[in-house]
């Protein structure tokens, strides 16, 4: 079985959808992924996930509402998946991010619309504080 269909059959999707539910998770989230950012996490995809980043906490700071709300279950279950040290392969063993980065990417293709939009809203909020 590929790698992400074990994660579309696994309890991260449903955790994901918990989680988009509620801000207080979704920052406590945004916590251990800043964390893992700060560590060098998957540098092939920092530019990607400081997108993810700014998509959730803009959402659990209520600032962005024109989401989806699967999207954001999935983004949520992502993100879980990769600051968890519990996912299917070991972080710590060679080629240990390969999961995650397929993950991450995957979820990435999967939601291009989705996170377009929130690009276009986030350069029109920067302008307008210009």
């Amino acid at each position: 079985m590929d790698i992400i269909k074990k994660f579309q059959q696994s309890s991260w999707a449903r955790k994901g959808a918990s989680m988009a539910k509620d801000s207080g998770k979704m920052m406590l989230l945004l916590s251990k992924l800043g964390a893992y950012m700060k560590k060098g996490g998957v540098a092939s995809i920092k530019d990607d996930l400081t997108t993810l980043y700014g998509y959730v906490r803009d959402i659990a700071s209520a600032r962005y509402r024109d989401y989806n709300s699967s999207s954001l279950a999935l983004i949520v279950a992502a993100l879980a998946y990769l600051v968890s040290p519990f996912d299917f392969v070991a972080d710590f063993i060679p080629f240990g991010l390969v999961d995650d980065v397929a993950i991450i990417s995957w979820a990435l293709n999967r939601l291009g619309d989705e996170l377009l939009r929130y690009r276009q809203w986030r350069e029109g909020t920067k302008e307008e504080g210009e």
